[in-house]
């Protein structure tokens, strides 16, 4: 009547361990199956985040080449114009000068002063892009306002970029015109702001001089 009992808890006792071996493999297989779904969403999570950023640049090529479409034929027109190259003082004293002879309007004086970085107007998504003026002064004598008209119209055909009439003074020298020769009758003290933008400018301070920066890009 003793063993019964003996058998059957050595029959409990194996039970008892087979289902704490069960439990403890149910417990591996659910850490693991815990596990690799975390992996799973960790990658899903780091492949939606590369499908968002390549959409993202995918959204700025094509922004980019819409931008190439429509401004590359009249960037490569202010390109032929001289607006992004350096201003050349010896372009802009033969171009006074040959003015001047041709519209036969006498100089008194010209002088280009150096040019300082200017900040730009409004902000523009393009690093390195600088803003240069130079400020020239221009002092020439008339027989009529009409000629300082002429002078500015022959400077805006000659392909020397970006450029203003910032301020001109005229003043009367004489009260009457001649009657046996032309004389001037008018003098005029002209500033005029010559205006560069420089690719991959390496200057970052306002009012600096030209850093040495790159040509336009291609396009």
């Amino acid at each position: 009547m003793r063993t019964r009992p003996t058998f059957e808890l050595k029959r409990l006792r194996l039970a008892l361990a087979l289902l704490a071996i069960c439990l403890l493999v149910s417990s591996y297989f659910c850490y693991a199956a815990y596990a690799y779904q975390q992996d799973q969403k960790r990658a899903e999570t780091r492949i939606l985040a590369d499908i968002r950023a390549i959409q993202a640049r995918q959204r700025v090529d094509s922004e980019r080449r819409r931008i190439h479409r429509e401004y590359s034929d009249k960037f490569i027109e202010l390109e032929a114009d001289g607006y992004f190259s350096e201003a050349n003082k010896l372009d802009w004293v033969e171009q006074i000068e040959t003015g001047a002879r041709h519209l036969r309007i006498p100089l008194s004086k010209y002088e280009l002063n150096e040019h300082t970085r200017m900040p730009l107007p409004v902000p523009v998504p393009a690093q390195g892009l600088g803003l240069y003026k130079t400020p020239l002064q221009l002092e020439l004598t008339m027989l009529h306002e009409g000629d300082l008209l002429e002078m500015q119209r022959y400077l805006a055909s000659s392909n020397l970029g970006l450029f203003s009439f910032e301020s001109c003074e005229l003043r009367r020298t004489r009260d009457k015109p001649s009657l046996h020769r032309l004389e001037a009758m008018l003098s005029a003290q002209c500033q005029i702001n010559i205006y560069k933008f420089v690719f991959n400018d390496n200057s970052s301070a306002i009012g600096g001089d030209l850093a040495a920066g790159m040509p336009a890009p291609d396009v």
